[in-house]
């Protein structure tokens, strides 16, 4: 590459709207607003049945969805099974992936046990307990979430009024034109701010 094209992209790079990569995260930062990095899904309330007083330490129970280890969780807690209904053994606890990312788990999909421990039978999901995990926060969604977050931090700016509006229930659309001249733009009287919003149904509805 030319020196021109490498002073190019340094220019570029100070930018939000053109940076890209490290270099968005970090001018990113300078409005206080830092990319959200990749979270693992956490299970809780995974029942571990087996045998009375088994006792696991942290992190030696490695599971898996329908026994494929592409996902694959591990306990966050060490624990002892120690609690009893209908003369089975039991013990409630959180297993969290051991790779971070967006998985989609069925609430019919079965943990299988990956390690092979002594005292431990079978292990159940609890479909109501399911935090789903998070990728990577991209360049497209940062950017968006940098004009969503400045314009809803202001409160006189054309940004900001387009991003409260935006928020009503029912919105759908929001557009904004402001003509801050002195003479008549577009049939927009001088220093003067239009809004024109597109309503869903139950709005032009009720």
């Amino acid at each position: 590459a030319s020196l021109w094209e490498k002073m190019g992209e340094v220019h570029y790079s100070a930018y939000p709207e053109t940076a890209s990569g490290l270099s968005l995260s970090r001018v990113s930062t300078l409005s206080g607003i830092r990319r959200l990095s990749a979270e693992p899904t956490v299970l809780e309330n995974v029942r571990v049945i087996g045998v009375k007083n088994s006792e696991v330490k942290e992190g030696a129970l490695k599971v898996a969805i329908d026994g494929t280890t592409a996902h694959a969780f591990t306990n966050k807690y060490a624990f002892k099974i120690d609690e009893e209904h209908e003369a089975q053994y039991f013990k409630k606890t959180t297993f969290v992936a051991v790779e971070p990312g967006l998985w989609k788990i069925n609430t019919t999909d079965k943990l299988v046990a990956v390690t092979s421990l002594a005292g431990i039978e079978s292990i159940v999901i609890d479909p109501d307990a399911i935090r789903p995990g998070r990728d990577l926060e991209t360049d497209a969604e940062l950017r968006i979430r940098r004009v969503e977050t400045i314009g809803n931090a202001a409160t006189g700016t054309v940004d900001g009024l387009q991003a409260k509006l935006s928020t009503i229930k029912g919105v759908v659309k929001v557009i904004v034109f402001n003509n801050p001249t002195s003479a008549t733009v577009d049939k927009i009287p001088a220093h003067t701010i239009e809004v024109v919003i597109q309503p869903g149904l139950s709005v032009g509805q009720s």
